[in-house]
């Protein structure tokens, strides 16, 4: 298994992860420890002292709650009054998977938690993380739309990006270390026997769950995802595809065998999504008619425009600054008459926007470093800029939650016989515990952001057509 911070003690925002794990010095962790306490005191309806620290009890704002075991109370609510750009969710994070020489300083407590039945993956620590990030933000939400709100009308919000763009330089070299440091980690964790992505199509996308159907299974929310875009597309009437962010194949290999007279190619950076999307291809019997290329899209020449262009839920590692050049290379690739530019992507409310471009997050930093989540305004208006107008517009939010559900319960279920594949490979088992803590936390945080309750998360099919070619 790579080591590249994906066990969580070597995070690349060490001196805000240290804040955290490490004990109290000075007067002013004392000041913001005590600041901390009496925030949580004010979202809290119900504390009691334990043998390993204190219980805190959450109000869901749905007549349930989560129970927090907070082992060490002073780190923990030291870590929740945000500093130098942090966002709490850094301390909740780190505070739960500790580090190479430090404790956790809080972990789920299922007992008195209230587990939604549509959450259940069968392990009750990880799915009461859904319910504490549910209570979290219900409990936390009137004080987070006053600072959303401030930060879009900040009258610094422009001195904030003018600054943060002129210090900006544009690198592929920074890109493909951004994705190897999600991707590139050992591939069974995706992928395979043992993988928690789905084994017919292995898309680490959002499926589709169409209104008023039940959920059946995770290949069959990703068969909908991609019947929806397909139909998008019309790549009926399309000769060439040219895919941005490819993933392992699955998309590329998938559209091939339904187009015979189809030809596409399709982008990646990962060195390891490369080897396996042209084996995949070369299985599949399409590899004449698939062509997989490790380059990033800036690098790319094409000899001439693609009939369709697609890019899916690979937005949201382009940093906000190379965006106007991620937009513009949609629009170069695409045939400027006749073509048609599909994206899918997950959204965030505009009011978000302009705090978290600018602040550091678990997501953005151990998860997907250098990301970031656009609204789908922001989307709509960058195309239109360029004389692309939405032509149809799918919303998938609420499947993204069953979709996240079946790859924890995935994850969790293949386990053990991971950690032994680990073990026998040499693995210190702390840090093997240290990944599934830390890729549990974002799997089962996400699942949450995007329950029916939560209203900041949003995940959208687009697709886009010529100015010309758009009837009012």
């Amino acid at each position: 298994m790579a080591e590249h911070h994906r066990d969580f003690s070597d995070p690349i925002i060490d001196t805000h992860a240290q804040a955290v794990l490490e004990p109290l010095s000075g007067a002013m962790d004392h000041l913001r420890m005590r600041a901390g306490r009496a925030a949580f005191g004010m979202i809290a309806d119900h504390v009691a002292n334990t043998a390993d620290g204190q219980l805190w009890a959450i109000p869901d704002g749905g007549g349930h709650r989560a129970v927090m075991e907070i082992t060490d109370p002073d780190r923990f609510m030291r870590g929740l009054i945000p500093y130098e750009g942090a966002s709490p969710d850094v301390a909740l994070f780190y505070g739960y998977t500790g580090g190479s020489d430090a404790e956790p300083t809080w972990r789920t407590s299922p007992y008195g938690t209230y587990i939604p039945e549509d959450v259940d993956t069968g392990n009750p620590e990880a799915d009461s993380l859904v319910t504490t990030a549910t209570a979290l933000y219900m409990a936390t939400q009137a004080v987070r739309e006053m600072v959303w709100g401030m930060a879009s009308r900040s009258r610094i919000a422009g001195y904030r990006d003018a600054k943060a763009l002129a210090a900006w330089n544009e690198s592929t070299e920074r890109t493909k270390a951004e994705i190897a440091a999600h991707y590139d980690l050992s591939q069974e964790v995706y992928t395979g026997e043992f993988g928690f992505l789905d084994d017919e199509y292995v898309q680490y996308s959002s499926g589709l769950l169409l209104p008023g159907q039940q959920f059946e299974s995770l290949a069959g929310l990703q068969e909908a995802k991609i019947d929806s875009l397909a139909r998008k597309l019309d790549l009926e009437n399309a000769d060439t595809l040219l895919e941005v962010g490819g993933g392992w194949g699955g998309l590329a290999v998938e559209l091939a065998q339904r187009y015979p007279d189809l030809h596409i190619t399709s982008l990646t950076v990962s060195e390891e999504q490369l080897v396996r999307a042209r084996q995949r291809a070369e299985e599949a019997g399409v590899a004449d008619r698939v062509t997989f290329v490790g380059q990033d899209y800036r690098d790319f020449e094409a000899d001439e425009p693609f009939d369709r262009v697609v890019s899916v839920e690979m937005i949201e590692a382009v940093d906000w600054r190379d965006m106007p050049t991620y937009f513009k290379a949609l629009a170069k690739f695409a045939d400027p008459e006749n073509g048609i530019i599909g994206l899918q992507s997950i959204n965030i409310d505009p009011r978000q926007f302009a705090q978290q471009r600018h602040n550091l997050s678990f997501a953005n930093t151990a998860i997907f470093p250098g990301g970031v989540l656009v609204p789908k305004t922001f989307i709509k208006n960058s195309m239109a800029e360029l004389g692309w107008r939405t032509h149809e517009e799918t919303e998938l939010g609420p499947s993204y939650a069953p979709t996240l559900r079946e790859w924890t319960r995935n994850l969790l279920a293949n386990r053990p016989a991971l950690t032994k594949i680990w073990l026998e490979r040499g693995v210190p088992a702390d840090k093997i515990d240290r990944f599934y803590k830390g890729f549990t936390f974002y799997l089962q945080f996400c699942q949450a952001a995007f329950r029916p309750q939560m209203d900041h998360l949003e995940d959208w099919q687009l697709t886009f057509r010529p100015k010309q070619l758009v009837t009012a």
